[in-house]
């Protein structure tokens, strides 16, 4: 049996405050605090330093902590695998998403996989943040760009690539860049690494980076796309989203063969040495109806 408290003390230390372990653990907060406090009182121990805006583990809450996160993991390991015997998916799944992903389908989408497995309850992060999975408690996440934890198995979903456009108005008046340092001359449409972060650096195919500067900055795709179309500057852009205007001559594509690179877009989880059968569930649903999607002709945004 595990031992009463470690559960809520683990959590609590994971999430980051009680209220954050009350609503991961589902249960109410004053019996997190409540389990909590018996846990020390058992122990003789204060385990968490505690203020109105911050926790902190003590020396003792530290070590039980990394003795305590392993006897907690394993035993939820434990629970699950007992669930999995008759292989139907059922239980809380927990999903991190970034706040890129188009709210409307992705909600739809999750209606629907509701729906089909009505034993599985889901639990949906949004943040860019690449958190540990294993030691925050999701069991599968959306990611872009690299990924960097090598112990996580990947699924890739869709591959972008990043191209600079620009109008042949904006082109025609202050000169077209012909290698990636005539860049310092023009005014580039700064996008973001992340959803907060502006980021002046663009990729390069052959590797690395090349510093830009410019008079707008913004994480909104759709809005950079627009600001090249009115000759603001030169913008970094998604491929696809960019093709119809380049093949009208609305847009060109600015040193091509150059600037740019691939984004991918991948469903990642622990490698565990097996798959939880709402896990394989939600990774099979996504992949079909973004396949569905694909093959309607990519009717309006795309998921990712």
């Amino acid at each position: 049996m595990l031992a009463a408290g470690f559960e809520e003390f683990v959590s609590i230390v994971d999430s980051g405050s009680v209220t954050g372990a009350a609503e991961a653990l589902g249960v109410p907060r004053p019996t997190v605090s409540k389990r909590l406090a018996r846990l020390e009182e058992r122990l003789g121990v204060r385990l968490l330093h505690r203020t109105t805006r911050r926790m902190k583990l003590t020396e003792h809450g530290e070590l039980l902590y990394e003795r305590a996160r392993r006897v907690v993991h394993a035993a939820r390991e434990a629970e699950s695998a007992v669930q999995r015997i008759d292989n139907v998916p059922r239980g809380l799944l927990r999903v991190q998403i970034p706040p890129r992903v188009p709210a409307g389908t992705f909600t739809q989408w999750l209606a629907e996989f509701l729906e089909e497995y009505p034993e599985v309850s889901l639990d949906v992060v949004g943040t860019d943040v690449h958190v540990d999975l294993v030691a925050e408690g999701f069991d599968v996440a959306l990611r872009y760009g690299q990924i960097k934890d090598t112990s996580l198995v990947s699924r890739t979903l869709v591959v972008n690539s990043q191209i600079a456009v620009a109008s042949k108005e904006y082109l025609d008046t202050h000169g077209t860049p012909e290698t990636a340092a005539d860049l310092a001359d023009h005014n580039c449409i700064i996008g973001y690494t992340g959803s907060n972060i502006p980021n002046p650096r663009w990729p390069l195919l052959a590797g690395g980076w090349c510093h830009v500067g410019g008079k707008l900055m913004t994480n909104h795709g759709g809005l950079r796309l627009e600001a090249a179309k009115r000759h603001l500057g030169i913008a970094m852009v998604v491929d696809r989203n960019a093709q119809a205007l380049v093949a009208t001559g609305e847009l060109l594509h600015v040193l091509p063969g150059i600037l740019g690179r691939e984004d991918r877009a991948r469903l990642v989880y622990p490698d565990r040495g097996f798959l939880d059968p709402k896990v394989r569930a939600f990774i099979d649903f996504i992949v079909a109806r973004l396949t569905a999607r694909r093959a309607g002709g990519a009717q309006g945004q795309s998921t990712a």
